[in-house]
């Protein structure tokens, strides 16, 4: 069986197939050699795989990413950071900074906050004389701590395929660490911004047009007790 699953995996591959294609390819015809037996466990298996709470966690947290930056949610977020942080020297580095920490901690993913906010914020800096170079270098690793703040899409998955370790477990020792390395960052773009003469942060509405007429209240809260339990994203909530 492992003969027939490295094998098929290797040929699939040399024939250009999507990775996710291949490994189901080469499952599928793992369970054909080992008998009908296998074959009649193979539909009990793949439900079995996705037959778990924390599971629910992933296209959650991808779909409160989307709604957030559909239902410009996410130029809010940068208007808010903006505000306090972007009036200080290299301040659009630190809203870089903060944007990454309040958006991973809701999408869980580094990706979608690479693709999302940070990038509007990596034009602003740009727009405003930063270094593309440096601009594209903070973005990237600031980006990172949307895995590290809890909730994260990656904690999730490990902390299922281990099955001994608590996924609210490695939500609580995500919290700390996430922080430093977001302060840890601050520090390093505003010793740089200093040293280069980085101006302060313009104003956003100058960059992103104002899409809001009113006040817009917004609360958005991520379970951090998710654990084993049904509650994988407990509730996000908007008021207009």
């Amino acid at each position: 069986m492992a003969t027939v699953l490295i094998i098929t995996f290797l040929i699939a591959l040399f024939l250009g197939l999507p990775v996710f294609l291949t490994m189901c390819i080469a499952a599928l015809f793992a369970f054909i050699e080992s008998g009908s037996i296998a074959m009649t466990m193979l539909p009990q298996q793949i439900f079995a795989g996705i037959n778990s709470f924390p599971v629910m966690a992933i296209p959650l947290f991808i779909l409160a990413s989307d709604l957030m930056t559909e239902g410009k949610l996410t130029d809010m977020l940068i208007q808010f950071c903006n505000d306090y942080l972007g009036r200080i020297s290299g301040g659009l580095g630190h809203v870089n900074v903060a944007i990454s920490m309040l958006f991973g901690g809701i999408s869980g993913s580094a990706v979608a906050d690479a693709a999302g906010p940070s990038k509007i914020v990596m034009f602003m800096m740009r727009g405003a004389g930063y270094d593309r170079y440096y601009a594209g270098a903070l973005t990237a690793s600031s980006s990172v701590i949307g895995i590290i703040i809890p909730p994260s899409i990656p904690m999730v998955i490990y902390a299922l395929s281990d099955g001994k370790t608590s996924t609210m477990g490695l939500f609580a020792a995500g919290y700390i660490p996430g922080i430093i390395t977001g302060l840890a960052l601050m520090a390093a773009n505003a010793f740089v911004a200093k040293r280069k003469g980085y101006p302060a942060a313009l104003a956003f509405e100058s960059y992103v047009e104002n899409r809001t007429n009113g006040e817009i209240d917004v609360v958005i809260y991520p379970n951090s007790e998710l654990g084993d339990g049904p509650a994988v994203l407990e509730a996000m909530q908007a008021n207009t």
